[in-house]
């Protein structure tokens, strides 16, 4: 288990705005912990999840050195073969 934060802690842990961790908490997409019933009840959540998250959002690099798969070259215009 990660540690816990606080959504404006949360967004600072990813470099993101806490309106768009607030959202996302609203929108049931970050996994968290809601102490009590009350609207301003404190909201924990887990780095593990953020972390996964961030995950969720990574597109691998697709050339380059960090490229894992070259692309494969598009296919060029001429006799067909016979």
């Amino acid at each position: 288990m990660g540690r816990k934060l606080r959504p404006k802690e949360a967004a600072e842990y990813l470099g993101m705005s806490e309106k768009w961790i607030r959202d996302l908490l609203e929108t049931g997409v970050i996994p968290h912990l809601k102490l009590g019933t009350a609207r301003n009840s404190p909201v924990l959540i887990e780095t593990d999840d953020l972390d996964a998250l961030m995950d969720a959002y990574r597109r691998p690099a697709t050339i380059g050195p960090l490229a894992e798969v070259e692309p494969e070259p598009a296919p060029t215009r001429g006799k067909r073969a016979s």
